[in-house]
């Protein structure tokens, strides 16, 4: 008998709800699945290192390095050394498409790239204002939210114009405010997201998330591209590319079932579109996955792919 996508569902990838604006150090926890959720994910290493996979490939972090990813890519910690200590910030999605960023920037971020800091010297500062973050937030004065969330957007921003490359005097300028017509819209986005993070596995379609909305699927595909820079298809498919590739990497599933469990309707399907992904056959992914994944221990920073 086939297995469905639930079977692979959990506890492989569990979907959390946004739990607001944080900001916390934490020490590793290999969590025995992936998760994921809506925010826009900050890691700051502070001592140590560790490794996550998110989307099927494998990002290893040392200390003093900054990165920031959308979480609903589902990820997991897979290693970390002793003494590892880390700061995380959650970055609610709804807040984030209203903070005034590059378009550029938003794009790749909705787009799963992963953004990383350059400058080793920017890592002293970043630990002090993480640290600041961590205690506004974890105060009982509302005042200094609002006052985090100024400072995340200014630390965002430099990053974008560390990799966007953007044209501070072009339309690049614009942030995704400027695109769409109210703070109502932003909210519609967010939930399309979350209904898409919640159910990619199985059929669903433009009409269905429009319906769940309360828009007319040509309106809902409008806003969805405009914000998120992607087509609502070409965003289900790498959703169930990612969660392809991390099955191939996790599990002796073989790929037929991998496909199905992945939300595609036919095989001949699956290996076009994860060829068009990743550039590989399934099999060959599952080959050079399975000797870079680490077992225990964070590979070397020459293991990890550029930006």
């Amino acid at each position: 008998m086939r297995k469905s996508a639930a079977d692979y569902r959990y506890p492989w990838t569990e979907v959390n709800p946004s739990g607001g604006l944080v900001c916390a150090r934490a020490t590793p926890v290999h969590w025995p699945g992936f998760h994921q959720h809506s925010d826009i994910e900050l890691v700051l290493i502070e001592t140590g290192a560790l490794c996550f996979l998110i989307g099927g490939e494998l990002l290893p972090l040392t200390a003093g390095q900054l990165c920031t990813f959308w979480a609903t890519v589902p990820h997991q910690i897979v290693a970390s050394e002793n003494d590892t200590f880390y700061f995380y910030v959650h970055l609610p999605l709804v807040e984030f498409v209203d903070l005034r960023l590059p378009n550029q920037f938003v794009e790749q971020i909705f787009q799963g790239s992963i953004l990383y800091e350059p400058d080793p010297k920017a890592a002293s500062r970043d630990l002090l204002v993480f640290g600041q973050w961590q205690r506004d937030l974890g105060g009982n004065d509302p005042r200094l939210r609002p006052v985090v969330l100024a400072e995340i957007e200014t630390r965002l921003r430099r990053l974008a114009v560390l990799h966007a490359r953007w044209d501070p005097h072009g339309e690049g300028c614009k942030g995704p405010q400027a695109m769409i017509a109210a703070s109502q819209s932003s909210e519609k986005v967010v939930r399309m997201v979350r209904y898409l993070a919640e159910g990619y596995l199985d059929e669903v379609s433009l009409s269905d998330i429009a319906h769940a909305v309360g828009l007319n699927p040509s309106y809902a595909s409008h806003l969805f591209k405009t914000v998120s820079g992607l087509a609502f298809i070409d965003y289900l498919t790498r959703l169930r590319v990612a969660h392809a590739q991390m099955l191939l990497a996790t599990t002796s599933a073989n790929v037929v079932d991998i496909a199905f469990a992945s939300g595609f309707g036919s095989v001949s399907r699956f290996y076009s579109v994860f060829r068009d992904a990743t550039g590989m056959a399934p099999g060959q992914y599952r080959r050079i996955v399975s000797r870079q994944l680490p077992t225990g221990r964070c590979p070397s920073q020459n293991q990890r792919r550029s930006p």
